[in-house]
């Protein structure tokens, strides 16, 4: 922040809070020495210094430093600008002369426990997908909400089957098994799914690119969250 009656104000906010240290740099390129010598939670951020203009502030600031939650302090009301900068990856977006001692606390702290959990999160992305790209036998994953199929490696070629022909929803998965079974493998995952059914085990055909049918057997299990409604659905 490069206006100093900003500046003190922000600090004699967040001073107020006993855990909180902060540090003041009134342009990206002070911003940029601090970082260097030490590490930090968050930052505030004002779209208007001496060395960045409009929002090419934050994405100079963002490309440098990608996991470090940012929270915009603009005094500029612009709406467009505040929905573009939270796409852009900006935790949020506060206007200067609505911001309270509340909303700037609860904005800080807010934003620094969303960004550890978009960082465990993804951890944990990465190593679900290395688990699935070095599993042997073949692994399956229904995101039931959004109604996503995942394969992996070893599954695809089970299945005579390249990446980009990889089945996204179950209707595509059925429609590649022979006309016979499709019905009852629908039925026994939707049943699964329901709850109806408690083990998942099915055998069905899969036609392959030579046109043969090979003979596949598959298991899964549901995950359920506290109302008992399947969320995700896993197997081999």
């Amino acid at each position: 922040e490069d206006n100093p009656v900003a500046a003190r104000l922000t600090l004699a906010i967040l001073e107020q809070e006993s855990d909180f240290e902060i540090q003041h740099a009134s342009s990206l390129k002070e911003a940029y020495a601090k970082l260097s010598e030490a590490s930090f939670d968050i930052v505030l951020l004002d779209l208007y210094l001496p060395d960045g203009e409009d929002l090419n502030s934050f994405r100079a600031f963002h490309q440098n430093n990608p996991d470090l939650p940012v929270v915009i302090l603009s005094g500029v009301d612009d709406r467009d600008v505040a929905l573009a900068a939270v796409k852009e990856g900006a935790q949020d977006f506060l206007v200067k002369g609505e911001m309270d001692a509340l909303v700037l606390k609860k904005s800080v702290r807010h934003s620094i426990e969303r960004k550890k959990i978009e960082a465990a999160l993804k951890e944990s992305e990465e190593r679900y997908a290395l688990a699935m790209k070095g599993a042997n036998d073949g692994i399956w994953d229904w995101d039931i909400a959004r109604d996503k199929f995942h394969f992996s490696s070893r599954f695809l070629s089970m299945m005579g089957l390249n990446p980009e022909q990889a089945p996204r929803t179950l209707d595509q998965w059925a429609e590649m098994l022979h006309p016979d079974d499709a019905p009852a493998f629908k039925d026994l995952i939707l049943k699964h799914r329901d709850g109806t059914l408690k083990q998942l085990r099915i055998e069905y055909r899969i036609q392959q690119p030579d046109g043969q049918y090979r003979w596949m057997l598959i298991r899964g299990e549901a995950v359920r969250d506290e109302q008992g409604q399947a969320r995700r659905m896993a197997g081999s």
